[in-house]
């Protein structure tokens, strides 16, 4: 058995060797409850006997007494009879303490018996814990012995393939061997081969060196008439050198000119070479003068961009007389400071264009793009739908890219370059997974958070989704870039975690910043010329500078007051709290140094409590107000003031909360108070974000629907609702269907609207691919415009009707096989989107007659809406004017 086990491995004999331990425990465990069973058994035989000794004493004693009683009174006078007595009472006493004796033996005799029963119970366990031990020493035996046989096996096939190897190995030896003879032969036949090719050349030589003689003369002849060729073509050379430089000065001074007149045709980086020379279907003349720039600027104007390929060195290009010196080119290179060197090397190994053309000092604003293209304002992907303009249909446009230069400080800055960008945070996580070219692009860049971007066209790209972030380019990028980045996913990607949270995460690696890869494939001459010629023609009517003068009046006045403001703003009015401060610089212009916001949500199907939503404000106040100064860099000693939403529409305690929260704040630290009016401060905000001048604005909340415009002053109100808010309205009507309240219900109609759409009009929106519960159709419901007004509940009335007909269908019931005559979640929301929209910018357009205004700022959270700044674009766009909307950053 020892010799079987030591055959097994180390691990498996350690486990039969505990095995065979447990066994033998168990054995002498069960020796040791033998022995004392068998004590215990002589202890209880031996108290039964005293038991059986103390009964029969207790007999004798008790026949003793009664005879004692009854011979007493006849054979004892009083003195016998009373110390009979006393021996009585002495034998009744011992007779009490037998009994008590009998009673304590016969308790032990019963724990002895139950102790008995209990070693007899542990006596059986042990003998089955013996039996089963036993099977399985049995079972290890077999094993063992199928064990050593299989190890015995093993060692002889080993030993088999050992012979084979060495035998093989043998073999291989031998060849080698054969092959060294082989390699040796070999090498002296080469060398006797060699010797005769040697012996040949020497002969042939010793031949042609007498008829090479007689050549020479011919030759040298011919050799001096090269090089006098040579010279001529040096001095050529020279001559072009100098003419070239003059035609690079003459078009440098024609570029600047059609610059000056805001031509796109003109071509600042064209320039002669030895490759283009080669390459052009139409060789140019090598003589030119200063006055063929003309015809040099249309020879360059066919290429509006030409892929940048090496050039041949200058040596090369001089050492024919044909050739004509390169001149230098521009190359456009990216920022190599912020590009890892890795990320470098693989935009270096693309196919780089250089454009002829200089579009730094032109530049768009997203309104243009919007009302020339189409699409929204505020994506950074734009996708043209029912907004496409002829423009847009004239190019193939269905979608372009506006991403900004803070968000991605790794995108190109000019045309011809690559890049890349952030994308794919929440529903953008599925794009460009796949290649998709045709994309033209604008970059934003802003001096202030808060101004207008101005968006530089760079051409056209191809996008595709790359390894994101590691944790050292992560580490690379800027610290602002960081908290804004943080920030983007807790809204975009719904985290509920903190901030400071994501950016641990991001730090550590458990999250990835992803990234996309924009390489330039082209540049669309007739779009630019055509966003250049939209620019020129556009007429902005005269901004209103209201508060910007009284500053500046201000400054005039005193000057100790020429110095930047702090503002913390405090926002509570609804679900939703919020933080943010401001910079007011001395000329006027403000800017945002942070917007922190955190949201009270309620399960699907049930609306925000006043108290409840209080509570949360409450809760989260100081925690939003610490992450404002965190990311603004500021301490709250450094304000000067804070705001807080006073007056206007809002629910009654959370506006309580946020007015404590402000009172206490202000009586902490000394700072003034000032409270802000609701309605205002969204307009003002609207219209310091966007840019926009003398607008009508259109604004729709959960609480708000009214159309206002700026006379005399104040705001006046030229439309509003009769009963209920548009937003009231879609909130309530998500409940009815059940849909999530995270992030808002409005944004989860606006999504179920989009199902619908996307099937209507054919577009494949790659976030809703994977979606099939789409409708079908558009639902008729009350168009209720009152002149200026609209009726909003007779609306909500009659699609809440819909959910009670035995066609509909919840989001959860819809299958792919159901009949056709079903309506659909995505078909009422759709419906009630197209329906309430239209007529709110029926009564926005009326406005826009009635006061002469070209332009609509869009503000409150139902103008996050993508949908709504589609048609308010449209019928902007048919008046000749543009429309300005915010995201949910500054609309909530």
């Amino acid at each position: 058995m020892d010799v079987q086990l030591g055959c097994l491995p180390p691990k498996e004999e350690a486990f039969w060797a505990s095995i065979v331990a447990r066994w033998s425990n168990a054995c002498s465990d069960v020796v040791a409850l033998k022995a004392e069973l068998e004590k215990t058994e002589a202890e209880a035989s031996r108290l039964r006997k005293g038991a059986d000794a103390l009964r029969a004493r207790e007999g004798i004693l008790i026949e003793e007494r009664d005879r004692l009683l009854q011979e007493a009174p006849s054979l004892l006078n009083d003195d016998e009879a009373g110390t009979t007595r006393v021996k009585l009472r002495e034998a009744e006493e011992c007779l009490e303490r037998a009994k008590l004796e009998y009673m304590r033996v016969k308790e032990q005799l019963t724990t002895s018996q139950n102790l008995l029963e209990q070693k007899e119970e542990q006596l059986q366990q042990k003998d089955e814990e013996i039996s089963t031990l036993t099977l399985a020493k049995t079972r290890l035996q077999n094993s063992s012995l199928e064990l050593s046989v299989h190890v015995q096996t093993l060692q002889h096939n080993a030993e088999m393939i050992t012979e084979t190897w060495e035998r093989k190995h043998a073999e291989l030896q031998e060849m080698h061997h054969k092959l060294q003879e082989d390699s040796a032969l070999s090498s002296n036949i080469n060398r006797q081969l060699m010797e005769e090719v040697e012996n040949i050349r020497i002969i042939i030589l010793n031949r042609n060196q007498e008829a090479g003689q007689q050549e020479n003369s011919v030759l040298r002849a011919e050799l001096a008439s090269v090089h006098e060729k040579l010279n001529k073509a040096d001095d050529s050379n020279k001559s072009l050198i100098d003419k070239n430089k003059a035609l690079s000065e003459s078009l440098a001074t024609l570029n600047k000119n059609l610059k000056a007149r805001t031509l796109s045709l003109s071509r600042p980086l064209f320039t002669l070479n030895c490759w283009a020379a080669s390459k052009f279907e139409e060789p140019i003349p090598s003589e030119r003068s200063a006055d063929s720039a003309q015809a040099i600027q249309k020879a360059a104007a066919s290429m509006s961009l030409r892929p940048q390929v090496p050039l041949p060195h200058a040596g090369e290009c001089n050492q024919s007389s044909n050739t004509i010196s390169t001149l230098p080119v521009q190359v456009p290179r990216s920022d190599s400071a912020l590009i890892p060197e890795i990320r470098r090397q693989h935009l270096a190994q693309l196919v780089e264009y250089v454009a002829d053309v200089d579009t730094k000092d032109v530049k768009f604003r997203r309104a243009l793009l919007a009302s020339s293209i189409g699409g929204s304002i505020q994506s950074l992907i734009v996708r043209v739908a029912e907004s496409k303009t002829a423009l847009a249909k004239t190019h193939n446009i269905s979608t372009y890219l506006c991403p900004a230069l803070e968000l991605n400080p790794w995108c190109p800055l000019s045309p011809g370059q690559h890049g890349y960008m952030f994308v794919g945070l929440g529903q953008e996580r599925e794009t460009f997974l796949q290649p998709h070219s045709g994309l033209n692009i604008f970059i934003g860049r802003a001096q202030t958070r808060s101004k207008p971007k101005d968006y530089q066209y760079l051409g056209v790209y191809t996008a595709l989704r790359v390894a994101g972030l590691n944790t050292d380019e992560w580490r690379s990028l800027s610290e602002e870039f960081k908290i804004g980045y943080c920030a983007t996913t807790k809204e975009k990607n719904k985290d509920s975690r903190t901030v400071d949270a994501i950016r641990t995460a991001y730090d550590s690696g458990e999250l990835v910043v992803p990234c996309v890869r924009l390489q330039c494939t082209g540049f669309n001459d007739q779009l630019f010329t055509s966003l250049v010629s939209a620019q020129a023609t556009a007429t902005p009517a005269p901004r209103l500078i209201i508060s910007k003068k009284r500053r500046l009046d201000d400054v005039r006045e005193d000057p100790s007051k020429q110095k930047s403001y702090l503002a913390l703003g405090l926002e509570g009015s609804a679900n939703k709290f919020g933080a943010g401060i401001i910079k007011h610089s001395r000329d006027g212009s403000t800017s945002v140094l942070s917007n922190i916001r955190h949201t009270y949500i309620t399960p699907p199907g049930e609306g925000f409590q006043p108290k409840d939503t209080a509570l949360h404000h409450r809760e989260w106040a100081l925690k939003i107000i610490k992450q404002c100064l965190f990311q603004s860099g500021i301490s709250i000693h450094d304000l000067d003031c804070i705001c807080y939403t006073k007056e206007g529409p809002g629910m009654g305690a959370p506006l309580q909360s946020v007015a404590l929260v402000a009172r206490m704040l202000s009586l902490m630290y000394s700072k003034p108070l000032v409270g802000v009016n609701h309605c205002v401060g969204h307009i003002e905000m609207g219209r310091e974000i966007t840019g926009a001048q003398n607008p009508v604005v259109l604004y729709v909340s959960g609480g708000n629907t009214q159309v206002i415009a700026y006379s005399r002053q104040c705001y006046r109100i030229f439309g509003e609702t009769l009963d209920i808010a548009v937003g009231n309205c879609l909130d309530r009507f998500a409940r009815v269907i059940d849909l999530s309240n995270d992030p808002s219900p409005g944004y989860n109609i606006e999504q179920e609207a989009k199902r619908h759409d996307s099937l209507k009009h054919h577009i494949v929106f790659e976030e809703l691919t994977r979606i099939s519960h789409r409708g079908r159709r558009l639902l008729p419901l009350p168009y209720a415009t009152k002149g200026m007004d609209v009726s909003l509940s007779g609306i909500l009335t009659s699609v809440e009707a819909f959910t009670m007909d035995k066609r509909f269908r919840r989001v959860t019931q819809v299958q792919e096989n159901d009949e056709e005559d079903v309506i659909t979640a995505a078909d009422l929301c759709f419906s009630l989107q197209e329906t309430i929209f239209a007529m709110l910018v029926e009564i926005t357009e009326r406005a826009m007659a009635h006061i002469g205004s070209k332009e609509v700022l869009i503000v409150g959270g139902v103008g996050c809406n993508e949908r709504l700044q589609e048609m308010m674009g449209v019928m902007a766009q048919e008046r000749g004017g543009q429309v300005f909307a915010t995201d949910e950053r500054t609309s909530k």
